[in-house]
């Protein structure tokens, strides 16, 4: 139709409206005398690894050919890929002069903007060649990434709709209407295109690739891992597989193996700024604050974004945290539609005490894609202040116990407002939030009883608008059962004399923060040496380095606790506990026990900062580390204040 058009206004004489409806050119074929050179460049590019070969490759055929359009769009591509962007804008920007109506020139012209964060300049190729060719999908997609980054997120999603609506001609087209979809959070359609893609081509790198990248998204990271194991098989070089594996491992705490495969990732394509970032997460995790840092300005450089999170954690962990909040404040501005960016900022505020914000920001939560819970739509609406006095809410455990035991203090709270709540935690803690609660308690697994709304547990600060002078039962809420208490009174025997303490030093391995606050047991010498106190072991799971010491213990108890409600009644016999950050001390703090909670230097957002006191558990003293990974400081202060409460006690 366009060329009907175009031969219309040419007989009539209108040469410039003709040039306009003329269709669009197709990319021309290199000339003879470099196509040798230009295959050996589109071969070595391909690779990934000989990138650096084919611009070289590439180069020597401009020499020979300076305005040989089709090397020139390879020469962009490839410059781009290796961070030369100043070279790959000048190719671009010869190409399009020589060949004007070539959409796929103004595509890569707009490529190399983009990845200069050069965005408008980008939207203005992308729109000409659209212009050019308007049903080609891939331009549609890197026009709505565009806008993503222009923080146009209502153009961006229009952008991706066009490109789910539009009838996909061959594999690559597919891959970008599943990723678009992906992007639109319509997962099942994206892993059904994708299906369909494998079904033709089984072994296709870029479709296997997405798919494993959905299944990270929807928490079937065995199935990626599988998918990623046979993409690094068939291309043990590709850049991709080892940067996906590398995310892989880090969102399930594997953070040796991690780094392994970003820093394979990194050597492989040193330039690339998703690389970066997810290695400067992984060496962060690891405690290499410097590397992680250095390595996060690079990506933040090349791209804005979610380079900014990883920045903003890395100089958290620093306590660095006016820094960290404007890297924070600046990704949930670059990316207001991710869940992640918010909830990044969401634990800075809280940190920082600005309870009124933070809360509100940790809501975003449930959109972000890591987030091991699944929200429970179909439980109901969430309960708000408006919903009818007298309704049923459920209230479900979403996080970890310590988390679980933190908000139980909240409940209470809808029972005085006129509802009627009913309770789902962890199996381990039904008993205890039934010793507390006046309410229908369920062990999670359990059959409940529908209600009228439903809210997370962690969900209640936000919806009741808690602030820090306005947290309810600081003193303690929960109670040990007398039984229980008297039952392990008869087991551990007290005489006395000797001061009873609890000692906890290590929390779950596998969690996000273990490597900063768990304490090897060896570290505890001080402590374990000041004489007139009997240790009991508040530690479930051991550690094989720790063995050696164990003796200097009495560990056989909390190995004869079945649940919490055990765990609370050995815990009421003793006199002081010492524990990490983990659930013990939350069991410890809701019980009102005397409590000193060794931080490290960057702590969680509950115990906020520089001060020794917490606002959640009155009971609870904090002994923090003055600077990164140096527990001697604070262990010794303990073994002080051990020494001191010995003489009391005598």
């Amino acid at each position: 139709m366009r060329g009907f058009l175009a031969t219309l206004a040419q007989d009539a004489g209108r040469r410039e409206l003709a040039a306009e409806l003329a269709p669009a050119d197709p990319m021309p074929a290199p000339g003879l005398p470099v196509a040798g050179l230009f295959n050996e460049a589109l071969r070595q590019a391909e690779q990934g690894k000989t990138l650096p070969a084919a611009g070289r490759t590439v180069e020597k055929a401009l020499k020979k050919a300076p305005d040989d359009v089709a090397c020139l769009a390879l020469a962009v591509m490839v410059f781009t890929l290796l961070g030369k962007r100043a070279e790959a804008e000048a190719f671009g920007r010869r190409a399009v002069e020589l060949a004007p109506r070539v959409p796929a020139l103004h595509l890569n012209l707009g490529n190399c903007l983009r990845d200069q964060q050069r965005y408008e300049e980008a939207l203005v190729c992308y729109r000409v060649a659209l212009d050019l060719a308007p049903a080609v999908i891939q331009t549609w997609f890197n026009l709505a990434q565009c806008l993503a980054q222009l923080n146009r997120m209502e153009e961006a999603r229009e952008a991706y709709r066009s490109v789910a609506a539009m009838p996909a001609e061959n594999i690559p087209a597919e891959i970008c209407r599943a990723a678009a979809l992906a992007v639109l959070d319509r997962l099942t359609e994206a892993e059904a295109v994708l299906d369909h893609i494998l079904q033709q081509a089984p072994s296709h790198g870029m479709a296997l690739t997405e798919l494993a990248s959905l299944y990270r998204r929807t928490k079937r990271h065995g199935q990626a891992e599988t998918i990623l194991n046979r993409l690094l098989e068939s291309d043990p070089e590709g850049w991709r597989v080892h940067y996906n594996l590398c995310g892989l491992y880090y969102e399930t705490h594997r953070y040796a193996e991690a780094e392994k495969a970003g820093r394979k990732a990194l050597a492989i394509n040193p330039e690339e700024p998703s690389i970066q970032a997810v290695l400067a997460s992984t060496l962060s995790a690891n405690g290499d604050l410097s590397e992680a840092e250095a390595l996060a300005r690079k990506a933040v450089e090349r791209r804005q974004g979610r380079s900014l999170g990883v920045l903003g954690l890395v100089l958290e962990r620093q306590c660095r945290f006016a820094e960290a909040g404007e890297a924070f404040e600046r990704q949930a501005a670059a990316e207001p539609d991710h869940g992640g960016a918010h909830f990044s900022l969401a634990l800075h505020l809280l940190r920082q005490g600005n309870y009124q914000r933070g809360w509100a920001e940790f809501e975003w939560r449930w959109r972000w894609e890591q987030n091991p819970e699944t929200y429970r739509q179909s439980a109901g609406p969430q309960w708000t202040r408006a919903m009818r006095k007298g309704s049923t809410v459920l209230v479900w455990a979403e996080q970890g116990l310590g988390d679980s035991i933190q908000m139980l203090r909240c409940v209470p709270l809808l029972i005085e407002m006129g509802y009627n709540p009913v309770v789902e935690v962890q199996k381990t803690l039904q008993p205890l939030a039934r010793r507390m609660l006046s309410c229908p308690v369920y062990a999670e697994g359990d059959e409940i009883p529908a209600t009228d709304s439903q809210i997370p547990l962690f969900s209640l600060p936000y919806a009741l608008g808690l602030r820090l002078d306005s947290i309810p039962a600081t003193a303690s809420y929960l109670t040990a059962d007398p039984a229980l208490a008297a039952t392990w009174r008869e087991k551990l025997q007290p005489d006395g004399r000797s001061l009873m303490v609890g000692l906890n030093w290590a929390g779950n391995p596998r969690h996000g923060n273990d490597a900063h606050r768990s304490i090897p047991l060896a570290a505890l010498d001080k402590i374990l040496g000041v004489p007139g106190v009997r240790f009991i072991s508040l530690q479930k799971q051991g550690r094989a380095e720790d063995a050696p010491l164990l003796d200097r213990l009495e560990t056989r108890w909390i190995d004869e606790a079945e649940d919490f409600a055990d765990t609370a009644g050995l815990i009421a016999n003793l006199d002081l506990v010492i524990a990490i950050d983990s659930a013990v001390i939350h069991l410890a703090g809701a019980l009102g026990k005397r409590s000193w909670l060794l931080l490290p230097f960057c702590p969680d957002w509950r115990w906020l900062t520089d001060r020794e006191d917490s606002v959640w558990y009155r009971s609870l003293r904090l002994f923090r580390q003055p600077s990164y990974r140096d527990w001697d400081p604070p262990l010794g202060r303990v073994a002080e204040e051990l020494e001191k409460a010995v003489r009391t006690n005598g």
